[in-house]
């Protein structure tokens, strides 16, 4: 599902992404640590609010460890983790969220 747009519920504009230096930005972009961006109805991450509810820069809303291991991130998902939950979805989606897939991939990871 890379590339694809969820929507989520947001309760909140906390959970900014701050960056200690625009190196630290750069560095964490490059390195392909950016696991989840908020993004405009074009696809394109955004600082924009209400698509970026807190403004963080470039529409940065998680970020992963370089192995993948350790995912943190802004957004609720324990909160749309069925579709009935999200403002909206395509058909084809049946009951499951996308974002049930966190939870389940971390299940199968643990054993």
């Amino acid at each position: 599902m890379q590339g694809s747009r969820i929507p989520i519920p947001v309760a909140h504009g906390e959970g900014r992404a701050l960056f200690t230096s625009p190196a630290d930005l750069e560095a964490c972009a490059q390195g392909g640590l950016v696991a989840l961006q908020f993004v405009d109805h074009s696809g394109r991450p955004t600082e924009h609010y209400p698509e970026n509810p807190n403004g963080s820069p470039r529409g940065i809303t998680g970020v992963t460890t370089q192995d993948g291991r350790v995912t943190i991130l802004m957004p609720h998902a324990e909160r749309a983790f069925r579709t009935v939950q999200l403002s909206h979805h395509p058909r084809e989606w049946g009951e499951r969220s996308p974002w049930l897939r966190l939870f389940a991939n971390a299940r199968r990871w643990v054993g």
